[in-house]
């Protein structure tokens, strides 16, 4: 049967009478009934509030709250720790410290896309804030290397040959390639993009009319 609330008086450590908050509950057979203090029913639902182990689902959170640390376990080297699917399972960490996880195809989510099929001495602007390079494809179809720089700028702030580029990647000579990140490259300001014949940094130099095409992979 549901748990009553009651109240129930009783004498404290002191011998004084104190009123107390309870529970009753009717078990065994015949029926007893039998009174459970507020307390014993306290430590067993840990409660939502900003002192209590407990926490409603979707909160909000406050400095100072209350809870409980999750323990993890080290595994060297990855192994599920339930026996089927559905079963509950710890979290698990490497010898080093770092959670063992692993990437799941989704729907949503991913890198963002800027593409040009004419990148040259004319800066573009991949984006106009602050952001990460994860990657970038190229094609170089010109007989002659090319240098692909990257700047940490809004385009109307880069000029090629006299603002320093943050990144310079040759392109091989009627080459093509893909470059990942492992871990993303940040731009604190935004991302622009543009590519010259030489290798300086105050280098002008124009490629020809399509001779670089760019797909970059950003967030």
């Amino acid at each position: 049967m549901p748990l009553t609330e009651t109240t129930y008086t009783a004498n404290d450590a002191d011998g004084v009478e104190q009123t107390y908050k309870g529970y009753i509950d009717t078990v065994g057979s015949p029926p007893v009934q039998v009174i459970i203090p507020a307390k014993v029913i306290d430590d067993l639902i840990p409660g939502t509030e900003a002192t209590s182990l407990g926490k409603a689902e979707d909160a909000a959170h406050a400095s100072g709250d209350t809870g409980v640390a999750i323990l993890g376990r080290r595994i060297d080297t990855p192994a599920s720790s339930a026996g089927t699917s559905g079963d509950y399972a710890t979290v698990d960490s490497s010898a080093e410290g770092g959670l063992w996880t692993a990437s799941l195809a989704t729907t949503t989510g991913g890198a963002d896309i800027f593409r040009t099929l004419d990148i040259d001495e004319t800066e573009e602007e991949v984006k106009a804030t602050a952001g990460q390079l994860y990657g970038y494809f190229f094609f170089n179809a010109s007989a002659s290397i090319r240098y692909l720089k990257f700047y940490d700028a809004t385009a109307a702030n880069v000029t090629v040959g006299t603002t320093t580029p943050v990144l310079t990647f040759p392109l091989p000579a009627s080459g093509a390639g893909h470059i990942s990140f492992a871990v993303p490259v940040k731009f604190g300001t935004a991302i622009t993009v543009a590519a010259t014949t030489g290798l300086a940094d105050n280098d002008t130099g124009a490629p020809s009319a399509n001779d670089v095409i760019l797909n970059v992979f950003y967030k």
